[in-house]
């Protein structure tokens, strides 16, 4: 059975740097770790959405 789950834990990374919750938004998708991966490393199509999804929205705040 595939799990999702994030490998940096909060406060892990820099403070003074933008971090696209990538984690977060993969597993707010509701969508399952076989639906979103191909293995370990290799998102599926619907994990790339997911993740450029989170990214383009990451991208507008820093335009505020």
């Amino acid at each position: 059975q595939w799990y999702l789950g994030c490998h940096t834990d909060p406060g892990e990374l820099p403070d003074d740097v933008a971090v696209v919750p990538a984690c977060q938004a993969l597993a707010a998708s509701g969508q399952g770790g076989r639906a979103l991966f191909l293995d370990r490393n290799h998102m599926t199509v619907a994990g790339n959405e997911v993740v450029g999804k989170a990214l383009a929205e990451s991208l507008r705040a820093t335009e505020d």
